[in-house]
């Protein structure tokens, strides 16, 4: 944690503030709970006109085993036409960043920033409470990326040259299907196997004829 945060948490009398934001295809929209902020270069807002502001944050879940973190960010929406908004297809898998800090409120200064969550925008969930459209956010950690199978990525003249553009040298190998184990040499268990099996009919011929 921010040494700065970490000590001005320990006064009874700091003020804290989240700041969220979004790289949606239209343009980053960043929220803060606090009024305007200023930090990293960046003013976050109390509200955007067009995606509107931040209502709740529940807590994030670390996940285990092959489970990933997930975040889940609450809106309330300007309008209705807001939800549309949040539903373009080519938003999903854009980046998202949630974080905490304190401000000197006299100064405007902020004192200490922790980043809490930094994910993928997965996809949205709106609902209507109290007279008023809202929209949950799902994130999910981008630690997720390393749980997909990959089962295009294979040693094959196609994906090579997906990646390494006008690259020709997988055009002429062959055997690429081949079984390659993964020792210094092929193992040689057929011709034991065999040998031992030649061995053991001989001697049942020799049993034979005597």
């Amino acid at each position: 944690m921010d040494s700065s945060l970490k000590s001005d948490l320990q006064n009874g009398a700091f003020t804290s503030f989240l700041l969220f934001s979004i790289a949606l295809a239209a343009g980053t929209v960043r929220l803060s709970s606090g009024g305007e902020i200023s930090y990293g270069g960046n003013t976050y807002y109390p509200e955007n006109t067009s995606y509107g502001c931040l209502d709740t944050i529940p807590a994030i879940a670390d996940g285990s085993d092959d489970q990933v973190p997930t975040c889940e960010v609450n809106l309330l929406l300007p309008s209705a036409a807001a939800k549309g908004l949040w539903s373009v297809t080519a938003d999903q898998g854009v980046t998202a960043i949630l974080m905490m800090g304190t401000i000197n409120r006299s100064t405007g200064a902020v004192i200490g920033v922790e980043t809490l969550f930094t994910g993928e925008y997965n996809y949205p969930e709106f609902t209507v409470s109290g007279g008023e459209d809202r929209v949950a956010l799902l994130l999910t950690g981008q630690l997720g990326r390393l749980l997909e199978p990959n089962h295009e990525r294979k040693t094959s003249p196609a994906f090579h040259k997906s990646i390494w553009s006008g690259e020709l040298g997988l055009d002429n190998v062959t055997r690429l299907t081949r079984k390659v184990p993964w020792r210094a040499s092929d193992p040689a268990s057929g011709s034991v196997k065999g040998k031992s099996q030649r061995s053991g009919f001989a001697g049942l011929r020799d049993l034979a004829r005597k």
